[in-house]
């Protein structure tokens, strides 16, 4: 994952101060978890200790949250490595059917 550590530090700092964070973006594929926006606020969280974020789920598969953040990098400038990975992933016809969501509590 391409994260950035200091913005997770910033929002570690932040989050232990009480301030409150918008919520994350995810994507339910068939009971599996996906983070479509708000990684390093999942970071910082679990940094913290939270085992609980607030997010707003609707309904995709991991395909789409790949699809998004290509279009989202390409838009902002991500690093092309990270780009390219997500492409790869894209591509490969097991990453729909792969396991790596989280799950629904």
């Amino acid at each position: 994952m391409f994260l950035d550590k200091d913005k997770i530090k910033r929002f570690e700092t932040a989050m232990r101060r009480g301030e409150r964070f918008p919520a994350i973006a995810v994507v339910d594929d068939a009971g599996r978890l996906f983070v479509r926006n708000g990684f390093h606020r999942v970071a910082a969280a679990r940094a913290c200790g939270r085992a609980v974020i607030d997010a707003y789920v609707s309904l995709g598969s991991a395909s789409d949250v790949a699809r998004h953040c290509i279009c989202r990098g390409k838009a902002e400038g991500w690093d092309p490595a990270r780009i390219e990975y997500l492409e790869r992933a894209l591509a490969d016809r097991r990453f729909a059917r792969s396991g790596v969501g989280g799950r629904k509590e």
